[in-house]
């Protein structure tokens, strides 16, 4: 069910749309949530290089998430 977002993600990118902070925030956390960690992070990355700034939630999805993991460490490398 979250990764729901996922697919309405890559559907809005192929109709030329481009995601906002808002929309990188909603895929990032749903992604999350549903464990699907590598992804939230590619996506987390490929935000950053469109110059998107990650607002709190979106660094607060992610540490949740790792912390579920139990990468520590990579939580707290988050920048």
């Amino acid at each position: 069910r979250f990764d729901m977002c996922l697919v309405l993600y890559k559907e809005m990118v192929q109709c030329g749309i481009e995601p906002d902070l808002l929309s990188y925030t909603a895929v990032i956390d749903s992604l999350g949530r549903s464990g699907n960690l590598k992804e939230s992070l590619r996506l987390f990355d490929e935000m950053k290089q469109r110059q998107i700034r990650p607002s709190v939630y979106v660094y607060r999805a992610l540490i949740d998430s790792l912390k579920k993991s139990g990468d520590f460490q990579r939580a707290l490398q988050l920048s």
